[in-house]
């Protein structure tokens, strides 16, 4: 599994994109002008980067016909499916590390950001969910329909992102004052929530996959 994940990182490295860091300038000048919006859109854009890598792995292995390499390879369906979700789980801690300490470092750089620097856990909390949900429905939907049509489901992610935004500006920010705050039912059923759904990926991904 470590030579699966190893695999997936080299190919993530190879074809990661420089229009990224281009994208992020772009956000960065405006954004950084009105403090308000700056860590929830630092927030979706590093969820968006880290959580799509997986996705720009799988297109690649389509490309090589690596299900049909994989074959002749000692190598179970479970191992494969399960290195994809463990790379997924490094790249949403990435982008977690990422989101403090761009945050921190913006905050004490921009004074405007300074006095809104206690959101910056809140929008690391926001990042991480977003990258675990969207690989909990990008894993198994490209091993169903295949890295092109699976690609609808990133249009559909990044078209809800305004709607992403007002949702989390409006009313994530209570629930996640209670988790940040501890309030133990809160923290638990957000943690629960979170099993469940990656639970439940992580078997209709198996499932697609030993169809395939």
């Amino acid at each position: 599994m470590i030579g699966l994940i190893k695999k997936d990182l080299y190919l993530i490295v190879r074809s990661f994109n420089l229009a990224y860091l281009l994208a992020f300038l772009m956000f960065t000048i405006p954004t950084a002008l009105n403090a308000k919006m700056f860590f929830p859109m630092l927030a979706l854009w590093l969820a968006i980067i880290c959580a799509t890598q997986i996705s720009s792995a799988m297109t690649l292995d389509e490309e090589i016909d690596w299900r049909l390499l994989v074959s002749y390879m000692p190598i179970s369906v479970h191992a494969e499916v399960g290195a994809k979700y463990l790379l997924s789980y490094f790249l949403t801690a990435i982008s977690g590390i990422l989101m403090l300490v761009i945050g921190y470092t913006f905050s004490l750089v921009i004074p405007s950001l300074e006095e809104r620097r206690h959101e910056i856990l809140l929008y690391t909390i926001v990042c991480l969910c977003l990258c675990l949900l969207y690989n909990a429905v990008m894993i198994p939907a490209t091993y169903k329909f295949g890295s092109v049509k699976g690609k609808v489901i990133l249009l559909l992610f990044i078209a809800l992102l305004p709607l992403i935004g007002i949702l989390l500006m409006k009313g994530f920010n209570n629930i996640s004052n209670s988790v940040i705050a501890g309030r133990s039912i809160v923290r638990f059923l957000v943690i629960i929530d979170l099993i469940l759904v990656e639970l439940a990926s992580y078997v209709l991904a198996l499932k697609f996959r030993d169809g395939s």
